[in-house]
């Protein structure tokens, strides 16, 4: 395989064998070779071949077959067919002594044995082949465009929509969470900016239906949240859990931070379409009175009635502090909704987010670098883990780390291999 890759030809000792060959520089590549290969050297029928690459696909009946092709034979006990084998057939057909066609086929039912590892057939070769290079063209020229089809195709695909996600990082194009006025329900891409928006619908719990029902708001005009509120309860079918999930991954920033968003629709969920409130209920939720009685018609010695909910629920947020978030807080709600995290800020160097875990053996963590973006598998010692057990979705900043040659199990003992890994040594959990 690894001559075959690198254009080296193959001399099969025979012309014959050489010109059937050609194609392939002298090698196996394809399963439909070893088919005609035992029809015309060794006297098999096609179908009797197309058992036998069957047989050596899947590692079975190898040591039946390989006699027949060498020496011929029956195939089953119930065939009629015999069939010549090869030396029998190279001396019919192409005059080669049995003496030389003992070693030539020996070598090539070896070659046969090492190709059934790797050989494909050739109906998949050719359109995978023209994909390939199609893609690779299209990648290369069109990035913007690939990549948003790509995520597109793939967006029910956890692990796949990472890999895309990083890629196209690597290659400066900015992937950017879902925004009130810019996302559709799909993944598009603006070339302007050469950036591309992940699509509503690619949210887990979220839907096109949501997503289109979102599209018809974006050119509408608003006073404040608790508006853009009311007008999604009033025009789409979006439940509470997919409108926390939206507030959480930032989606609707252009009217205030995560926490802020999230208090003011905590408000909303409590005051939304109130014609009065107990007093009582007020204490528990440590609204001043004096702000109810300027929302309210009337007031009995329990109660605010004729209550303007709207009024309050504005007032309300107009008194919650609009700080910005916390990078803790954006990356557990990443972590939360979406299960990944895509933050890329140089202020974060040093400072990863745990991924995955692995604790069988030394436990391996994939560390996500909020710096660049890059998934980096690490090792670390079990004591050193034990003393200081980090989960997923931990903020770990590394403060020292170092390579070491990996190991690898052979022969029921550990060696050393010449592939290196990262160890960290030193750590705190943010």
């Amino acid at each position: 395989r690894t001559e075959l890759s690198q254009g080296i030809y193959r001399d099969n000792g025979h012309p014959a064998l050489n010109d059937f060959l050609a194609p392939t520089l002298g090698y196996l590549v394809y399963q439909e070779q070893i088919i005609e290969f035992l029809h015309k050297f060794c006297g098999f029928t096609m179908g009797e071949a197309d058992i036998v690459r069957r047989g050596f696909a899947k590692k079975t009946g190898t040591d039946k077959y390989i006699p027949i092709i060498k020496n011929g034979g029956y195939l089953t006990d119930g065939s009629n067919h015999y069939i010549n084998g090869y030396i029998a057939t190279m001396k019919e057909k192409y005059g080669i002594e049995e003496s030389k066609s003992e070693n030539d086929i020996v070598a090539f039912i070896k070659v046969i044995e090492d190709a059934s590892e790797y050989l494909f057939s050739l109906n998949h070769s050719q359109p995978y082949s023209y994909m390939g290079y199609v893609s690779g063209y299209l990648r290369t020229y069109y990035p913007l465009e690939f990549l948003t089809t790509a995520l597109n195709i793939n967006k029910d695909k956890e692990e796949k929509t990472k890999a895309l996600t990083v890629y196209a990082k690597k290659h400066g194009i900015t992937i950017k969470s879902p925004q009130f006025r810019h996302s559709k329900s799909g993944y598009f891409f603006d070339k302007n900016t050469n950036t591309i928006y992940k699509g509503i619908s690619s949210i887990k719990f979220m839907n096109e239906n949501v997503s289109n029902e979102l599209g018809d708001m974006y050119e509408m005009h608003f006073g404040s949240f608790i508006d853009v509120l009311q007008s999604i309860k009033q025009s789409t079918t979006i439940n509470s859990r997919q409108l926390e999930i939206l507030i959480k991954l930032n989606f609707f920033k252009e009217f205030g931070s995560i926490n802020y968003l999230l208090e003011c629709y905590r408000v909303f969920d409590l005051l939304e379409d109130k014609k009065q409130m107990s007093k009582e209920k007020a204490m528990g939720n440590n609204i001043d009175f004096d702000i109810i009685r300027e929302c309210s018609e009337k007031e009995t010695q329990k109660t605010f009635m004729g209550l303007n909910w709207k009024k309050l629920a504005t007032k309300l947020c107009e008194d919650i502090a609009n700080k910005e978030d916390e990078f803790k807080d954006i990356i557990d709600y990443q972590m939360e909704c979406l299960g990944y995290v895509d933050i890329i800020d140089k202020k974060f160097a040093g400072y990863c987010v745990s991924t995955e875990i692995n604790v069988e053996h030394s436990p391996k963590i994939k560390l996500y670098a909020l710096a660049n973006g890059n998934t980096i598998p690490v090792k670390i010692k079990k004591d050193v883990f034990k003393n200081n057990p980090i989960k997923r979705g931990d903020i770990v900043r590394v403060l020292n780390q170092h390579k070491d040659f990996k190991s690898k199990y052979v022969n029921k003992k550990w060696v050393k291999s010449t592939e290196k890994e990262w160890w960290v040594d030193k750590y705190e959990i943010v």
